[in-house]
């Protein structure tokens, strides 16, 4: 996504971010990042604080910290929730949700419904292969907080791209890109098997400029 953007990136472990002076980078990107130990989010909080408010961006994929580390080695991740990070991002891990099958549309209300492609309610993918953790806005009254793209099936209408302000920076969260969900392929081996015309990669585009 970032070359997509033409944007010059760095991938670094969590703790080489960490290690590096606030203002190192103008905007971080994470993903998979749900998993992390007491400690690390801790560390991540005092980054983010102050990375936002000089004015910096954080891209998300994914719920971000949302589980601590298992007790054992192959043990099941405790559930955290988003704790302090809710407030610093207004954005919040709301759970894995059974949400197979549902599509990725354009939301009622988004703020690039002038642009092609983003009339409210356009359907960008087939319907997803599996559920995912889910984030959504912490205070949708926050200046600046729209969702983008929502998931749609029989459960409902559920977040997928939320973008807010968050102090002098901002905040863009997808709800699971690069996982087992396969919301961005356009080909699928399982029933309804076959190539759709998937559209959210270019939409994603669109929400990070």
């Amino acid at each position: 996504l970032a070359g997509l953007v033409g944007t010059p990136y760095d991938t670094l472990m969590l703790d080489e971010l960490l290690a590096r002076p606030t203002g190192t980078y103008g905007s971080v990107w994470f993903s998979n990042c749900s998993v992390l130990s007491d400690a690390s989010v801790g560390k991540l909080a005092t980054f983010l604080k102050a990375h936002l408010a000089a004015g910096g961006s954080v891209l998300i994929d994914g719920a971000i910290g949302a589980y601590g580390v298992p007790a054992m080695v192959g043990g099941e991740p405790p559930w955290r929730g988003s704790g302090a990070l809710a407030g610093i991002l207004n954005v919040q891990a709301l759970g894995w949700q059974d949400v197979h099958g549902s599509v990725v549309r354009t939301a009622a209300g988004n703020p690039l419904a002038s642009l092609p492609g983003w009339a409210p309610g356009t359907v960008l993918t087939q319907g997803i292969a599996d559920g995912t953790d889910l984030v959504g806005l912490t205070d949708a009254s926050k200046p600046g907080a729209q969702t983008l793209l929502e998931l749609n099936g029989t459960g409902g209408a559920h977040p997928y791209v939320v973008v807010t302000q968050a102090d002098a920076g901002r905040v863009l969260a997808i709800s699971g890109y690069a996982n087992d969900a396969g919301a961005g392929t356009p080909f699928r081996n399982e029933a309804p098997a076959g190539f759709s015309d998937n559209q959210l990669l270019p939409h994603l585009v669109d929400a990070t400029l």
